[in-house]
């Protein structure tokens, strides 16, 4: 039985870019420059894949996953009020979770000591930096997860 923890959380990231989405080219960035995020979904598992390397997102797209494109711009540097936008999978549940909260972090690595080996999150790094305050020309971002029964 597959279990994804739910939960909630307002993150603020930098969306620059998605004409399909009726949003207009702002102006140009000052450096550094953002960096393009994209995302990959697989439906049969229920996993929602983001990378800012494109090789990754090719190999997770030759594993099954949809390919969605690039959905968001982050920081590719740490700016002022920007946190790490960090990337933990467990390989077993087929799951990824991504967070910029410390605490989050903390609780993630915190519960690996209660499950199995094969079920552990492990820590895959940093993809960018993602501001946690509203500023111009940025969206806020949802994080919605589900239970799995």
């Amino acid at each position: 039985m597959k279990h994804k923890s739910a939960s909630l959380i307002l993150l603020m990231i930098l969306l620059y870019t998605l004409p399909r989405l009726g949003f207009s080219q702002p102006a140009p960035h000052s450096t550094p420059p953002l960096v393009p995020l994209y995302m990959a979904y697989s439906a049969s598992e229920s996993d929602h894949f983001y990378t800012v390397d494109p090789d990754q997102y090719n190999i997770a797209i030759s594993y099954g996953f949809a390919p969605k494109g690039v959905v968001a711009y982050l920081e590719s540097t740490n700016a002022p009020n920007t946190q790490p936008f960090r990337r933990y999978y467990a390989s077993a549940l087929t799951d990824h979770f991504y967070t910029h909260l410390v605490s989050e972090q903390e609780y993630v690595l915190d519960v690996n000591h209660e499950r199995p080996a094969s079920e552990r999150w492990e820590y895959e790094g940093v993809e960018g930096y993602i501001y946690t305050t509203k500023v111009p020309g940025s969206i806020a971002l949802y994080r919605l997860n589900k239970y799995i029964i």
